[in-house]
């Protein structure tokens, strides 16, 4: 089921019907076209405030960009990919990421010190850093410095306490400082919620024997063997410390706009669309698709003709069958569009039809699939409605466009139900439209509630 309408402003017909054509220029299409040749590039303008010239821009992304893919590699890459961060970090103090990628590297080849003096540079610029905070605390637990270490993974779970690798990190850091039940709830957390964790069984065993819970230090133990025994243990810390917060960023680069958009000019292709005789044709116009082919065609009225059914072939509108002679003296206000036969069966938009809604009457034209046109006003019991404006709506939910009206006298609501067979019926009672009302400028019909019921908006 569909509908359409098309309405000039205030009830008045243009003397002509012009088509304007957006063209676009061969610059603009050279516009469309265009692809970045680099996946990730920041913004323009951020650059320029942080680096002095488009040279260093460029630099700075190449470093980023390299040292992570050169990060990737482990730890064999990390000396490389220190150095290129640590230029990185040079060219641009105020980048987050570029201190916390050198953090990562660092951390990889155990400079534990300089790991924490760029983790500190990287909470200066924003001390809510989730990453900065478990960095040092992963920095803190291989110094020893289990209560700094504590502090800094605390504040990374409160930030997201969904990273696995922060709550055994925090466990170990309890662990080393002999809190044994924070240490276990921890490692009993980690285990939860990944079964195959390395050395979390191990280190929650032990935290069992702490708190003379034998039994389950076994179970425990036993959990471990059954891990290792799939996956070798690695005395290489980083394994554990690995996650979202390990991983090399690179730069967000937010594509900039061409300096020079898309150049639009509309010209005038009234004649070449209409033909020569354009200057016939005025409103109202409706806009269908008779043939169901996607391509959409005109209903207008043609100056001492009546209405013509223009069909449109590449761009092209041709005149097809013969026009539906006007009502005489009529001014008309609207033309609607919709499928007027449908019955309810779901297969709206099989045929569709147009109302011509005016001051001397209302007229009701059958479009066929193959653009034939004609005037079954009477039939559908609507040639004595004179309106000035008129919504199709499906009232009821019924599958059946309705039409509610405006009185061209005294501008009040009018109610005509469909009855599912090209007929309309005037209604007066059943509705629930407000009854009395006139004076009415305009309404609309929406779903304002969300209640998937129409509701009616009236403007006096």
């Amino acid at each position: 089921m569909s509908s359409k309408s098309s309405k000039h402003g205030k009830g008045k017909i243009p003397p002509g019907i012009f088509v304007l054509v957006l063209l676009l220029l061969v610059v603009g299409m050279f516009a469309f076209f265009h692809l970045p040749t680099q996946e990730i590039r920041k913004s323009e303008m951020v650059l320029k405030n942080q680096l002095n010239s488009p040279i260093q821009a460029d630099l700075f992304l190449e470093l980023m960009n390299s040292g992570k893919n050169i990060l990737s590699q482990g730890i064999s890459g990390a000396e490389k990919a220190a150095e290129n961060f640590k230029q990185a970090t040079e060219l641009s103090p105020g980048d987050l990421d570029a201190h916390l990628n050198l953090a990562n590297a660092l951390l990889l080849l155990g400079r534990i010190d300089e790991v924490l003096s760029q983790t500190s540079e990287a909470l200066k610029l924003n001390s809510n850093a989730a990453a900065a905070h478990y960095i040092s605390g992963c920095a803190y637990v291989r110094k020893g410095q289990f209560e700094e270490a504590v502090q800094s993974l605390q504040i990374a779970k409160q930030i997201d306490h969904t990273i696995n690798a922060v709550s055994y990190q925090l466990g170990r850091a309890h662990q080393g400082l002999g809190q044994w039940q924070l240490a276990a709830s921890e490692f009993e957390e980690v285990v939860q919620f990944d079964p195959g964790h390395p050395s979390a069984y191990y280190n929650l065993s032990q935290t069992y024997l702490r708190l003379d819970r034998r039994e389950d230090a076994e179970q425990m133990l036993e959990k471990h063997q059954e891990v290792v025994a799939k996956n070798p243990l690695s005395s290489d810390p980083s394994v554990t410390e690995k996650c979202i917060y390990t991983e090399a960023i690179a730069p967000f680069l937010l594509e900039q706009p061409e300096k020079v958009g898309i150049e639009v000019k509309f010209v005038d292709a009234t004649q070449s669309m209409l033909g020569a005789n354009a200057s016939a044709y005025s409103g109202p116009v409706g806009l269908l698709d008779v043939g169901h082919d996607d391509q959409l065609d005109l209903l207008l009225r043609e100056k001492d003709q009546g209405f013509k059914l223009l069909m449109q072939q590449q761009g092209i509108f041709t005149s097809q069958g013969f026009p539906v002679p006007e009502l005489p003296g009529a001014t008309y206000h609207q033309c609607l569009i919709g499928d007027l036969q449908h019955q309810g069966s779901m297969r709206s938009g099989q045929q569709e039809d147009a109302i011509l809604i005016s001051d001397q009457g209302t007229q009701v034209f059958q479009i066929s699939p193959n653009g034939m046109m004609s005037d079954s006003s009477l039939f559908a019991r609507l040639a004595p409605l004179r309106a000035h404006q008129g919504r199709l709506t499906d009232f009821d939910i019924t599958g059946k466009l309705d039409l509610i009206a405006l009185n061209s006298t005294n501008r009040s609501l009018l109610f005509y139900r469909n009855e599912g067979t090209f007929s309309f019926r005037p209604e007066a009672t059943q509705t629930n439209l407000p009854p009395g009302l006139s004076g009415v400028i305009d309404f609309l019909f929406e779903d304002w509630d969300g209640d998937d019921l129409p509701d009616l908006f009236v403007a006096l």
